[in-house]
């Protein structure tokens, strides 16, 4: 239970329908907003509260796996709620709910251990939202191609490409959020969101 993460209030079957009751939220998803525009300072607002939800959500040993715009959901109040954990899975659980091998995710934001079909943490869905914020800061995401064998290379293999000039204060902000090796970047939503206010704050004065 968290106010950034969809609260599920029942589970059941009705006949040969399995149904998830969840909050209905009214305000659209992040892929909406992204593409009416909106601005950079509401951006970074967006992606701290998301960071705050995976941070939780990490601290519960459980990793989302498919972080992307279209799973950020939003209230009439504005607030930001991650949502569609269809494919989480517990860090703890010793049960494969994937067949070994299989690519799990969206391969635009998917981390390059997603991408090598390793164990993944709660830093793989850091990466995810480090995506989501250079697609915010540049308008597009940094990496592409004609399929996800391609992209997920891109993922492993390419350098982050440079932002724009007038917001390369984010750049050192980027490059670790989107470091190849987990290890190499911010190790939980809560170093996530203090370095992101840091930079923040800089931009701002």
């Amino acid at each position: 239970s968290h106010q950034n993460i969809v609260p599920v209030f029942d589970v059941g079957q009705h006949g040969d329908c399995h149904y998830i009751a969840m909050e209905l939220l009214r305000g659209g998803d992040l892929k909406q907003r992204l593409a009416k525009g909106i601005p950079l300072s509401q951006c970074l607002e967006i992606v701290q509260q998301v960071a705050s939800a995976l941070n939780y959500a990490a601290s519960k040993n459980f990793v989302h796996r498919d972080i992307k715009p279209e799973n950020i959901l939003f209230r009439e109040d504005g607030s930001a709620v991650v949502s569609d954990f269809g494919i989480a899975r517990s860090t703890e659980s010793e049960t494969n709910m994937t067949l070994t091998g299989t690519i799990i995710g969206t391969p635009s934001y998917m981390s390059p251990e997603q991408a090598l079909s390793k164990e993944t943490d709660g830093r793989a869905d850091l990466y995810s939202l480090g995506i989501i914020l250079f697609e915010m800061i540049t308008g597009d995401v940094p990496f592409s191609g004609d399929s996800a064998v391609s992209i997920g290379i891109s993922h492993s293999t390419k350098e982050v490409p440079p932002l724009p000039a007038d917001k390369k204060i984010f750049q050192p902000f980027i490059d670790r959020a989107l470091a190849k090796s987990p290890d190499h970047r911010f190790q939980n939503g809560q170093e996530f969101v203090q370095a992101l206010e840091s930079v923040e704050f800089q931009w701002l004065n």
